[in-house]
This record gives structure tokens, sequence and C-alpha cells, in this order.
């Protein structure tokens, strides 16, 4: 619950705004398939694919990472 209190985390209206995060240019957006719904938890299961997960961790902090990555699964 508190992480909805915070205006960089809003969920309810992420899906809205512009997927422009320096992130994304790492990760490419693309969906794989549906998802199952897990009560309070945030799940992130990928194949390692395309992404270059190196850059990643080696430009941004992980909570960025995550950040960034919440645009996509709302958007499912």
């Amino acid at each position: 619950l508190i992480l909805r209190k915070c205006e960089d985390w809003n969920l309810d209206v992420i899906t809205s705004t512009p997927r422009n995060h320096d992130i994304h240019y790492y990760w490419k957006s693309g969906l794989t398939g549906e998802a199952g719904k897990t009560p309070n938890a945030v799940v992130n299961v990928e194949s390692t694919g395309l992404n270059d997960y190196w850059g990643m961790l080696a430009s941004h902090p992980t909570n960025e990472v995550l950040k960034a990555r919440v645009h996509d699964l709302e958007s499912m």
C-alpha cells in the first residue's frame, strides 16, 4: 500500500504515460503471453531474449529497472 502513495509509482495511470524511461532502450517492448494474477505480489519472470541485462544493471539501480518494467507489466 505504501507503493501506491508514491507519485513515481502511480500504478493506476502508468499505462497512460509514455514508455520513455532510459531503461526501455535496453528492454524492448513485447508481450509473450497472458499471465495469471497473484494477489499482493510483484512477480516478473522473463526469458533472456534480446534484452541487455548487463547493460541495464550496469547503468541503473535495480529499483529503476523495476520501475521501468512496471509500465509493461501494467500494460498487459
